[in-house]
């Protein structure tokens, strides 16, 4: 059953889990903050497989550590450009602030690499190969994402 609510606030606050699934842009920048996070079910918990901008760090730290959330299960950071993915093992973690969400025995990371596997990245190049022939052969893709108009 669905139930259809009139803000993204009041659906968290009946949420015992809330699972983000949506781009990121300038509108949704940090759109789960502190005051998003005190809209929050005391208790509920949080999983972001998204975008790491779309939740400010530092509050969901915070919500974490005040009981507000009880978890949080993310493999998204907003910082993670110059981390992941990278092979920074055995150099020491700069960011504060990732060692700090790493640290919560309150949040679960995995890092966004479920593409990353020999089949996916090769499903990736032959089907950019593909549809770049159909373009060399017959002028156009089926497997076009852009409008020619």
């Amino acid at each position: 059953m669905v139930t259809y609510v009139d803000s993204i606030e009041e659906a968290v606050a009946q949420a015992d889990l809330v699972s983000l699934h949506m781009p990121a842009n300038d509108a949704n920048h940090h759109l789960f903050d502190a005051n998003m996070f005190q809209h929050f079910k005391r208790g509920a918990y949080l999983v972001n497989t998204a975008r790491g901008s779309l939740i400010d760090t530092q509050a969901l730290l915070n919500a974490l550590t005040q009981g507000q959330l009880a978890g949080a299960g993310l493999d998204v950071y907003e910082h993670e450009d110059p981390i992941v993915p990278l092979d920074l093992q055995g150099q020491p973690l700069a960011d504060e602030l990732f060692k700090q969400l790493l640290a919560s025995e309150r949040v679960i990371y995995s890092p966004h690499v479920a593409y990353y596997t020999d089949e996916a990245v090769a499903n990736l190049i032959e089907g950019g190969l593909d549809a770049t022939l159909d373009v060399i052969l017959h002028g156009d893709t089926a497997n076009r994402v852009n409008d020619l108009a």
